[in-house]
């Protein structure tokens, strides 16, 4: 498989399944502007990565009111 060579995201398929994911939710919940516009996302190159990212995970709910991204704060 080649990697792809633009940045058209809507030719990949996780991007195109997240946005049916978000796409089905809004028609559910009757509301549009409920999710942030894009995603991140990373590769994960080794062992070291994978634990930075899974501390990310679990710890981020518990330091959410401290996140610079906080707009509720």
């Amino acid at each position: 498989m080649r990697p792809v060579q633009n940045n058209d995201r809507s030719k990949m398929l996780i991007a195109k399944a997240i946005q049916n994911f978000k796409a089905a939710v809004s028609r559910m919940t009757g509301k549009k502007n409920i999710w942030q516009t894009s995603y991140f996302d990373e590769i994960i190159r080794d062992q070291k990565g994978l634990e930075k990212i899974r501390w990310y995970i679990q710890n981020n709910p518990r330091i959410w009111e401290r996140d610079r991204n906080n707009l509720k704060k």
